[in-house]
């Protein structure tokens, strides 16, 4: 049997995982298009947002 206190402390573990794993998943999602700031609309601003980009790359 675990203890109360490994289980915390196992649920925590996992917890901060999850987050960090979030944090670096989030971005790669948002420069992709995958993510747009309005859910409304979401074919113009993923459209505008990667506008500038292909400018810069050429």
């Amino acid at each position: 049997m675990m203890t109360l206190h490994e289980v915390l402390k196992n649920s925590i573990n996992i917890g901060l995982h999850a987050v960090v794993m979030g944090l670096l998943i989030i971005p790669f999602l948002w420069f992709s298009g995958g993510l747009s700031p309005r859910q409304d609309e979401p074919v113009q601003p993923t459209m505008e947002s990667k506008l500038p980009l292909r400018l810069m790359t050429q």
